[in-house]
């Protein structure tokens, strides 16, 4: 699964390039990405030109996107670039097993190997390895995703306002 909006920065071609890399070696496997936008149409264009049309779904936007994360073992996020990444620590928050690009939002919210895996930015062949690694190896998935969905406590509502408690104590003592 993938969720957010088809624009360039989004990453979404190098995520189908990643999976016409391993898809055949799992077809009973759907890659679905939900979230419209600009480059839907060169999406489509790729997904018929690499004859991806029977693995991969293109959902449009959908409300709610729950039950979306709860269907899947794995989410990848494979912006170009990220600010922080809401649809990460969603992910993460509902189970799944999270993969993302290092770049400066992500890499503040998942350990590499511990709650998630980090791959180069631009790298499709880094987000094929992973993605297998982790279709191969339930375990793993098992593991990095129980740690992953400590991020519900470390992102709650809760959580951000006794930090800002904090500070403003410290700011005004």
């Amino acid at each position: 699964l993938s969720v957010g909006r088809l624009s360039r920065e989004k990453g979404h071609d190098l995520l189908l390039k990643a999976w016409a890399k391993i898809y055949a070696n799992f077809s009973d496997w759907k890659l679905c990405i939900v979230g419209d936008g600009p480059e839907r149409s060169n999406l489509e264009n790729q997904i018929r030109h690499d004859g991806l049309q029977d693995s991969v779904e293109l959902l449009g936007k959908k409300y709610p996107v729950w039950p979306y994360y709860q269907q899947a073992r794995v989410f990848v996020l494979p912006s170009r670039y990220e600010s922080f990444g809401n649809v990460l620590i969603e992910a993460m928050a509902m189970g799944c097993t999270c993969i993302s690009t290092n770049c400066s939002g992500p890499q503040a919210i998942i350990t590499h190997d511990v709650d998630g895996l980090l791959v180069k930015p631009e790298k499709p062949e880094e987000i094929a390895n992973s993605l297998e690694q982790l279709l191969r190896d339930g375990l793993l998935c098992i593991k990095l995703s129980e740690k992953g969905i400590r991020a519900r406590e470390k992102y709650s509502i809760k959580s951000y306002v006794k930090n800002w408690k904090n500070i403003l104590q410290l700011v005004f003592n």
